[in-house]
């Protein structure tokens, strides 16, 4: 009971922390740390798993992307086009004839890249979609996200497009009027079932009838596009599927680095106790590097309490909380509870006294 309301001052005490450090188990101060640092995580951990493959077409205008792609997925049907999931031994991927594809879609772009053009009201192209029977890579990108000018010169395109590739496929969504994506999702087809069709991507159920490009009331097509729309935008939306590996891929590594930061930023700050302490006249030099490491990790358990509190306000700085609370905490401690002005007389408490050691006297003879 004693531990635990030193733990509870420890939380606002300077003086607490600094007497649980040097006096309670090493095991607790281990405790202290880890679930400290695991706790620093939180906010990062719900931040992460709110993030969706659909996030970027999830906003309150989405440039014509949910008409483009109807489009184009009604395309697919009348031509009878098929972009199938298979499964083999190296795992899934896109089956899908690159001269099947070509032979659909023989309009090509200025890199001579085969592709399907969406054009709008305006008789511009708003939206393309693409395929290649290979690894994406940068090469690709650069080949839709610019045109080919002259033989050697080029210039951005502002073109939503969505880019299918043998293991991988990406989606960006751009506006007419700048050459920066609003958004973009990185996918693969780890988690669809075999042999999933993506040209069925726009058949959803309305009432208790099942509507696809080809049977749908052409007086109601704003409405059933928004239903297209909220599907896409849904946990079995094509988007929130493939992206999931790489949501949960990026996860794992994120709170790992993070889980590395902390705890390195809080060694550091033992390490920043150890060294403040070292003056020669300093009376809590007597203070060794594990009692002042301890004394850090008692300390952490406040700055974590408050790190997760503005993580949860401010999630884009969640990363960063942790590290500027606890350094603030520290420095704290130091300046007011560890300053040599504020030290006590040294009891034989801190000070390791020698045995006294027995003198052996010669008789003298008389």
């Amino acid at each position: 009971m004693k531990t635990f309301k030193l733990f509870l001052r420890s939380l606002i005490n300077n003086e607490a922390a600094v007497e649980g450090g040097r006096t309670r188990p090493w095991w607790l101060a281990i405790i202290m740390i880890f679930v400290s640092l695991i706790l620093s995580l939180i906010p990062t951990l719900v931040t992460s798993l709110k993030k969706d493959g659909s996030d970027f077409i999830n906003g309150s205008y989405v440039y014509g992307y949910d008409v483009a792609m109807e489009a184009f997925i009604k395309d697919t049907n009348e031509k009878d086009l098929h972009l199938v999931v298979k499964e083999s031994e190296t795992g899934k991927y896109l089956d899908l004839d690159k001269a099947t594809w070509d032979a659909a879609y023989p309009t090509t772009n200025t890199y001579g890249m085969n592709r399907y053009a969406h054009l709008n009201s305006n008789n511009t192209i708003d939206f393309e979609v693409y395929y290649v029977d290979e690894i994406i890579t940068q090469e690709h990108l650069d080949h839709i996200t610019k045109a080919l000018v002259e033989e050697d010169k080029t210039e951005n395109r502002a073109v939503s497009f969505v880019l299918f590739g043998k293991t991988t496929y990406i989606s960006s969504l751009y506006s007419l009027t700048s050459t920066t994506a609003k958004g973009t999702v990185y996918c693969d087809y780890k988690y669809f079932d075999v042999d999933y069709d993506f040209t069925t991507m726009c058949n959803v159920k309305i009432g208790d009838k099942e509507v696809t490009p080809l049977t749908v009331d052409r007086s109601n097509a704003k409405e059933y596009r928004s239903y297209c729309l909220a599907y896409w935008n849904s946990i079995k939306g094509v988007y929130s599927i493939g992206f999931k590996q790489n949501k949960f891929t990026s996860l794992w590594q994120t709170l790992l680095l993070m889980f590395g930061i902390n705890l390195g930023i809080t060694i550091f700050m033992g390490l920043m106790i150890f060294i403040l302490t070292r003056g020669k006249n300093n009376p809590f030099r007597i203070y060794t590097f594990w009692e002042t490491q301890k004394i850090a990790y008692w300390a952490a358990p406040a700055p974590t309490v408050i790190a997760m509190i503005l993580g949860f306000f401010l999630s884009s700085f969640a990363t960063v909380t942790y590290p500027l609370v606890m350094g603030l905490r520290i420095m704290w401690l130091s300046m007011r509870t560890l300053r040599p002005e504020n030290a006590t007389p040294v009891t034989t408490q801190d000070v390791k006294k020698e045995e006294p050691k027995e003198v052996k006297v010669k008789s003298v003879k008389q």
